[in-house]
């Protein structure tokens, strides 16, 4: 049962399915559309905006000094675990590294969220039913304690892109008249975004895990429920006449900014819980068996694929591999550079 008196402001709101008692639905804000909305109506600011937070957002990637050894991120959550590996236990990085590429690449991604963090608060400005905080410059810092032994513990830190605070319009959680969710925005490549826009984001994606560490950090710092996350995705090689059309010929364009609402995983969080305590006891490397190889078949037979030929260590992983440049003809043509693993290239 819902409020009666949401009817008319729930304009902009979406059923998403819960994991709350008897596999209820509930109504959420649908946030992109609430941002679309905002920049197809462009006018004064609603809101006070600290344009300096914003530039320094802008120049960060000309500063920072991350990509060291021995330390460990809750953004990492997801990614392969022997590759945590190698960095915790201070292995030289010999794989794909950062560049100037790189860089303009992360630089570009912190100007759209900053331009995204501005939108979303002008979306909802004046909506005292959803709050965003802790959003761009002014990040909220949240971690995991990690027990290594009866004497010692480990802090892992993360930093959400924001957390919302959402009046609760359903009245099977009405103990929990507020519902605490993470907020997160991702720049996404043009296959990416459409995996995104066609199935959402599963739990095979290094996202997912993010998401669900942050959600879990701030459920045990808070000591307050944060069951849900909102993952608003930008597609950043989009153009503005992309379409859609169904089977019967009828066809609306595609806005390249869409959202995706996703619950709380107790199972999947305890394994990023377990998955930190092995990192963290482990003594060597080779505890962790390789999750991924080279393909074993086909014109790509003996070639790393994602995410081991963006990995920074994948020579220690398949000694004596090395690049090439080729053509690929995957969703465009384009010259690519390949990772190659010789014959008995893993140990």
């Amino acid at each position: 049962m819902l409020w009666w008196h949401w009817t008319k402001e729930m304009k902009n709101w979406m059923s998403v399915e819960g994991s709350g008692p008897r596999g209820t639905r509930l109504w959420l804000p649908d946030i992109a559309s609430m941002v679309r909305e905002r920049l197809e109506n462009t006018g004064e600011l609603k809101e006070e905006h600290n344009f300096s937070d914003i530039g320094r957002l802008v120049t960060r990637q000309l500063s920072d000094t991350r990509g060291g050894t021995g330390s460990m991120r809750l953004s990492e959550a997801g990614k392969c675990i022997r590759a945590r590996a190698y960095s915790l236990h201070h292995w030289e990085k010999n794989g794909h590294g950062r560049d100037a590429g790189s860089s303009i690449t992360f630089a570009i991604g912190d100007i759209t969220e900053a331009f995204l963090v501005a939108a979303t608060r002008e979306a909802l400005s004046g909506n005292d039913n959803v709050v965003l905080k802790n959003a761009g410059a002014g990040q909220k810092e949240v971690y995991l304690d990690i027990p290594i032994n009866e004497n010692r513990t480990a802090r892992i830190l993360g930093h959400p892109d924001g957390t919302m605070h959402i009046k609760n319009p359903d009245s099977w959680e009405s103990q929990h008249p507020t519902i605490n969710a993470i907020f997160e925005l991702k720049s996404m490549s043009d296959y990416g975004f459409k995996m995104f826009r066609k199935n959402g984001l599963s739990n095979s994606d290094p996202y997912y895990a993010q998401i669900q560490a942050y959600m879990l950090a701030e459920t045990i710092m808070t000591e307050a429920p944060c069951n849900w996350a909102y993952v608003m995705a930008f597609g950043k090689s989009s153009s503005g006449m992309e379409a859609h059309i169904n089977n019967d010929g009828e066809w609306w364009k595609l806005f390249p900014l869409i959202g995706q609402w996703i619950p709380a995983d107790r199972d999947f969080q305890e394994g990023i819980f377990a998955d930190y305590q092995r990192l963290l006891t482990s003594t060597d490397v080779e505890q962790f068996p390789r999750p991924h190889g080279p393909a074993i078949k086909g014109k790509n037979k003996g070639k790393l694929r994602f995410p081991c030929s963006y990995c920074a260590y994948y020579k220690h992983c398949f000694p004596g591999s090395y690049q090439v440049a080729e053509e690929s003809k995957w969703l465009q043509k384009v010259d690519k550079i390949q990772v190659v693993v010789p014959e008995g290239g893993m140990k």
